[in-house]
């Protein structure tokens, strides 16, 4: 091994100009890929949130429908103790009777011209969860009829198979 020469000047041990520059374009690709991954993620946890608050008030409607042979239409205190045809999901499953900024979807209690089927539960993206244009509204009737609805508003056999798959 041959001693450096240094030619006057000490070496100092440290990162270069371009070693720096190198290390932060590495650093930007992998941002640029990850963080798309992660939102993609995060959506989709979301929509696990309402589907399974679907469910859940769709089995409560049956239950209450085996208690008292009729469902919950004009409000859903019944079933959530908020009285309203509306509630609003937050990430952690809880629901509230206004939304707020932690807020993901609303949940509406309707009944369907005719009364068949007798309700309809719709979960429509909202806040952060809008950007998820590929399922922005979730729907479960009295019948167990599962269904979705992309941005465009176009209900597809796909479309109800992807967002409602576990």
């Amino acid at each position: 091994m041959r001693p450096r020469r240094s030619f006057g000047r000490r070496r100092v041990g440290g990162f270069t100009l371009i070693e720096l520059v190198i290390a932060m374009v590495v650093a930007a690709i992998l941002a640029a890929i990850a963080i798309p991954s992660y939102r993609s993620f995060v959506l989709r946890g979301n929509r696990a949130v309402a589907r399974t608050a679907l469910v859940e008030l769709a089995t409560l409607q049956e239950r209450r429908y085996l208690q008292t042979r009729n469902y919950a239409t004009t409000s859903l205190l019944p079933l959530t103790g908020i009285d309203s045809t509306t509630v609003y999901l937050s990430r952690d499953g809880s629901k509230t009777a206004t939304a707020g900024p932690q807020s993901i979807y609303s949940v509406v209690l309707s009944v369907p011209a005719g009364g068949n089927p007798p309700y309809l539960l719709t979960a429509t993206a909202t806040g952060s969860q809008s950007d998820d244009s590929d399922c922005k509204v979730l729907t479960l009737d009295a019948a167990g009829t599962r269904s979705a609805r992309d941005a465009a508003d176009t209900t597809s056999p796909t479309i109800t198979a992807t967002c409602w798959k576990r």
